[in-house]
């Protein structure tokens, strides 16, 4: 918590062997991250952050350099422990079952990326032993410029989880950025240590913001997730009767567009100004139109939505400043999604992913068939596509149904690669956001707009385990965020070990 200052002095040796302070000297240093270096004095103060740093003088035609290390250490004590309950745990020896009896780390996930600005996750693990009320836990982060220590008292009630303060994982985050983050949990018991194997996560130099609108089926409405902060936002608290589920909304982030009362019928779409108070019962729309229309998709500048019909017989192209259909002669679809550069619209029909180009203002092309269904395993349904926002890139869900019904997974192919009948050989499946080879509850995916530090960030939805069973969320369907490296790099598997989004009911 203490910012200090170092001061550096430039040393000049001369001929006859004598060393003596030189002045007038310019100071510059390669890592300005770390702190703040004064030209003109040399007076460093630390930012903070851990890490190294080349630290120059310049004095005319005469230079040198140092290296910096600044090493971020803190120590977090819980109600109930002391320094003395640390200094038993670093002198006790390691319990005669420590092996196979010492806790496990159950989030974040081992090999998850993170951007630099993700919200503390919290740390959550099992302990394995004979739990005591006298025990104490030690959570230590590890960078190779930081350690970050954190005791807590196994109490009644402890319920083995710990979220650290944000001003303190942000400075970690910042920290060696790129650089495994170790993960330890041990516990201290009246028979010894038990110090858990190492669990690691990386941030990464890339940042993400804005927000995640999600249908919350225990609350009957839209939800809004303030991503930096990890904050839930209810926003439209009184929407109109029926299920209101379907949404997207428009790439400036100022419109969306929900399909309202499905539940009593064929249901219609209604376009809410996000810039407004949405708190009216009923709350403002800017149109409603459209009878039998379910998900829809803004194209880039939001003057046009694309939408298919519950039942998918036919796709519609409707103006959102009057919610007016204009003429669209394309088939049946469904789910459809454009492009972020405009050029094309994906969609799925009878099973199988299409593309349907846009040719000018108000003109398509002829569909084509992207990829079929039946030629991967899982399942023969592909559904719910999704652009990577330099247009180069879809993720797709495939499994046996439509919508988060039984078994899927995503994977992610280019539209622009030929596709060699029987269609399908160049999808590949994102084993590492699926949470393995063999796991089939992974759904929906929406692509951010966020291409940054080298990786797109895509969110999910899936019923995987997210950490302990006391601190955490098994069993519901919650969204989660994966990195996707934003080039090839001779891995047709882009996707990185995911990680929770915070704010979640």
């Amino acid at each position: 918590g203490v910012l200090p200052t170092v001061g550096f002095v430039v040393l000049g040796h001369q001929r006859d062997g004598t060393t003596r302070p030189m002045t007038g000297a310019r100071f510059s240093t390669s890592n300005v991250a770390l702190g703040a270096l004064r030209a003109d004095t040399g007076e460093f103060q630390s930012a903070g952050v851990g890490g190294y740093a080349t630290v120059h003088a310049q004095l005319a035609e005469l230079s040198a350099e140092t290296l910096l290390t600044v090493h971020l250490r803190r120590e977090i004590f819980s109600e109930g422990v002391t320094t003395a309950e640390r200094d038993r745990m670093d002198a006790a020896a390691p319990a005669p079952d420590a092996a196979t009896t010492a806790a496990t780390v159950d989030y974040p996930l081992e090999g998850a990326v993170m951007p630099l600005n993700v919200f503390p996750p919290k740390i959550m693990w099992t302990p394995r032993h004979t739990a005591s009320p006298t025990d104490v836990y030690r959570v230590r982060l590890e960078r190779p410029s930081a350690t970050i220590d954190a005791y807590f008292a196994g109490t009644p009630g402890f319920d083995n989880s710990w979220r650290m303060a944000e001003d303190a994982f942000g400075l970690l985050a910042r920290t060696d950025i790129g650089e495994p983050i170790r993960v330890t949990v041990t516990v201290l018991s009246d028979d010894g240590l038990r110090e858990g194997a190492p669990s690691t996560f990386r941030t990464v130099n890339a940042v993400t913001g804005g927000s995640v609108y999600y249908w919350s089926p225990p609350q009957g409405r839209i939800l809004r997730i303030d991503v930096e902060r990890g904050q839930r936002v209810d926003f439209l608290p009184n929407p109109s009767s029926g299920c209101i589920a379907c949404h997207t909304v428009s790439r400036d982030g100022q419109h969306m567009t929900a399909n309202i009362d499905h539940a009593a019928g064929a249901g219609r779409l209604a376009e809410y100004d996000l810039t407004a108070d949405l708190t009216g019962s009923p709350p403002p729309t800017t149109f409603q139109a459209g009878a039998g229309i379910g998900s829809a998709s803004y194209n880039p500048d939001g003057s046009r939505l694309i939408s298919a019909a519950h039942d998918g017989t036919h796709l519609s192209l409707l103006d959102p400043t009057t919610g007016g259909n204009l003429p669209l002669d394309v088939g049946p679809g469904n789910d459809p999604e454009w492009s972020p550069d405009g050029a094309t619209i994906a969609y799925s029909r009878d099973n199988n992913l299409m593309l349907l180009p846009v040719t000018g203002p108000d003109a398509f092309g002829a569909p084509t068939l992207l990829h079929e269904g039946s030629t991967l395993p899982g399942g023969a349904v592909d559904w719910h596509p999704t652009w990577s926002p330099d247009s180069q890139w879809l993720i797709f869900q495939h499994g046996t149904n439509p919508y988060t019904a039984e078994s899927a997974s995503l994977f992610i192919m280019s539209p622009s690669v030929p596709v060699v009948p029987p269609a399908g050989g160049s999808a590949t499946r994102l084993d590492r956001l699926n949470g393995g080879a063999d796991r089939e509850d992974t759904f929906r995916p929406v692509f951010s707009p966020f291409d940054s530090g080298g990786y797109f960030w895509v969110a999910f939805t899936t019923t995987r385990p997210y950490g302990n069973a006391t601190a955490g969320v098994h069993g519901q369907k919650q969204i989660w965020v994966a990195a996707i490296r934003n080039h090839a790099d001779g891995d047709p598997d882009l996707s990185e070990v995911a990680y929770y989004l915070d704010g979640q009911e």
